[in-house]
């Protein structure tokens, strides 16, 4: 299937009034064909079904004329036309538009006697269109069952918006109807539409509070706190705009369509505004759904520089770190978290910046962090090459000292093998060569110490000049 359908029906459900969705998806069907045409109306047709489910019912019309433009047999597009009546009739009380789909289909079916029926049903009931809303407010005046009364007070609003009746008497058998029974969705889809309408916004709060409060799922929920803060936005009040999309967030953090718009407004909101422990605050709601990988690193590395940087809560910072450690190793900021949190810890330190130099791909920097963890192991150890060589009995003091900044036992081992390494990969390392002489005096390693003094005395030797020099003082102290 062409990419361009799967991106065009992502918009949509991003945005279900996007005319330029439905344009290129329109654009798409014309150049369907055969089995190209067969997966591409399947795609809509789910789509259909997704949108009809979220009471997106223009939406889905919209899709049936899609879908129109790339089927060709006439039993197929008589059924959609079908599909496109009973959509325009039953939930958006387009009586004319529904008897144009019906008609087209008997065009398609002329044979075919139960459409010519309804057609001709469709006739009559037109012609007693008032009588039949009276009828339906005699029976609900008359019900004792609230959700009987509240249907029959819909059905006489129905009749009315499809019949172009009394306005006003519209919208108070629909208000009627849903101030009777809270949970229905087709008042509240037909008020919400007139409100919109008349940009009645008092109207449409009222409306999306009270599908907040009887929602019985957490879309539901979510979708109604959604439009409220939409609503907020238009009327101009970010205030209520951001309390509406808090409150979402908190019942989903899943970072769908609804919930990534929340996180972004909030984020954008509290920077602007400086009120970093509530920016804080909206990160870690996010966070609480473990989105995508790539969006969870993004998201903690924002948490983690806000706690750490400015609001001064290392600890906190600490954890969100971690968490971005187990994500990527290798992570710049996350490395330069530890390095100042843990500056002189070798113990503590040395951990992070293995794990990181065991995936460096990149063989200078492999190179860069071999060194300062050598580095590091040695000032856990003790060595002192930069100032001279440690006398064993200046080494056992330093490896007697209890401090946590120190690496006991096993520190001049650790610090060795990092140091053998540094020099593995660059034979000509003069700091490599004065750490591994300094450790292994201190260390009491003398048959390893004598082997390094050889093998520095055997490469100068090929250097221009031989270093005679300091040959001769590398010999002399090897005996």
């Amino acid at each position: 299937m062409d990419s361009g359908v799967i991106f065009a029906l992502a918009a949509l459900e991003r945005d279900p009034a996007s005319e330029g969705a439905l344009a290129d998806l329109r654009a798409l069907a014309k150049k369907a064909k055969n089995g190209e045409a067969h997966s591409f109306r399947a795609a809509v047709r789910e789509a259909r079904r997704v949108h009809g489910e979220r009471g997106e019912h223009r939406l889905v019309a919209q899709l049936v004329d899609v879908e129109l433009e790339c089927a060709e047999d006439a039993s197929d597009r008589a059924a959609l036309y079908l599909d496109k009546g009973r959509v325009l009739f039953e939930e958006l009380t387009d009586e004319e538009g529904a008897r144009a789909a019906l008609t087209a289909a008997s065009e398609l079916k002329p044979d075919d006697m139960a459409l010519k029926e309804r057609l001709l049903h469709l006739e009559k009931v037109r012609a007693i269109a008032g009588e039949l809303e009276e009828k339906y407010l005699r029976e609900a005046e008359a019900a004792t069952d609230r959700q009987l009364k509240s249907m029959l007070y819909l059905a006489a609003a129905d009749t009315g918006l499809r019949y172009h009746l009394d306005e006003a008497r519209i919208e108070a058998n629909l208000r009627k109807a849903l101030d009777i029974d809270p949970r229905s969705s087709r008042a509240s889809v037909r008020l919400e539409a007139r409100y919109l309408a008349a940009q009645n916004v008092d109207g449409l709060r009222k409306l999306y509070l009270g599908r907040v409060d009887v929602a019985t799922s957490r879309d539901e929920r979510v979708t109604a706190l959604g439009k409220l803060a939409e609503l907020e936005l238009g009327a101009g009040s970010r205030d209520k705009a951001a309390e509406r999309y808090r409150a979402l967030l908190q019942i989903d953090s899943s970072l769908g369509t609804l919930s990534r718009r929340a996180l972004d407004f909030l984020v954008e909101f509290h920077r602007q505004r400086n009120e970093l422990a509530e920016l804080a605050s909206a990160y870690e709601l996010a966070l609480r759904g473990r989105p995508h990988p790539d969006v969870e690193l993004t998201l903690l590395t924002e948490l983690g520089t806000l706690l750490g940087d400015k609001l001064n809560q290392a600890d906190e910072a600490e954890e969100v770190w971690k968490r971005v450690r187990k994500l990527d190793p290798l992570h710049a900021g996350m490395l330069t978290f530890f390095r100042t949190r843990y500056a002189g810890q070798a113990a503590r330190l040395l951990p992070v910046l293995q794990a990181a130099q065991k995936i460096e791909p990149d063989p200078q920097k492999r190179r860069a962090l071999s060194v300062e963890m050598a580095r590091l192991s040695s000032s856990g150890a003790g060595s002192t090459s930069a100032a001279g060589a440690t006398s064993p009995g200046d080494a056992a003091a330093q490896m007697s000292d209890k401090s946590p900044e120190r690496v006991p036992e096993r520190a001049p081992e650790r610090a060795i093998d990092l140091w053998r390494v540094v020099l593995k990969n660059d034979p000509d390392s003069a700091e490599a060569f004065g750490e591994l002489r300094s450790l292994y005096r201190q260390a009491e390693k003398w048959t390893a110490l004598v082997e390094l003094l050889k093998e520095h005395a055997e490469r100068l030797s090929h250097q221009e000049g031989g270093a005679i020099d300091e040959r001769i003082a590398l010999l002399e102290e090897v005996v």
